[in-house]
């Protein structure tokens, strides 16, 4: 759904995009690294902000490499423009 919508070059209304933000608060699970690939996939697509704050929040101490380098490669590609999800297409 993030992709389809994403792929609209629209934003998404603002009601879902309040429900989906609060969903994906509630599944991250920074022990699974196929859960945080798709998290991190639909936070950048729909650009949720509270998800994303989520994933700044996350203590990243005991984490696999690969989950930290997951979770820093995200928020160091969203940082600033998470409100605009195409600011890399301009």
């Amino acid at each position: 759904m993030s992709v389809r919508q994403w792929h609209t070059y629209k934003a998404l209304d603002e009601v879902i995009k309040q429900k989906v933000d609060r969903i994906m608060i509630e599944v991250i699970d920074p022990l699974s690294y196929e859960l945080m690939d798709n998290v991190t996939s639909i936070i950048a697509y729909l650009g949720l902000t509270e998800s994303f704050q989520a994933l700044k929040e996350i203590d990243q101490t005991n984490l696999g490499v690969d989950v930290r380098a997951l979770i820093e490669e995200t928020i160091n590609e969203l940082d600033g423009n998470i409100h605009f999800p195409y600011s890399g297409i301009e």
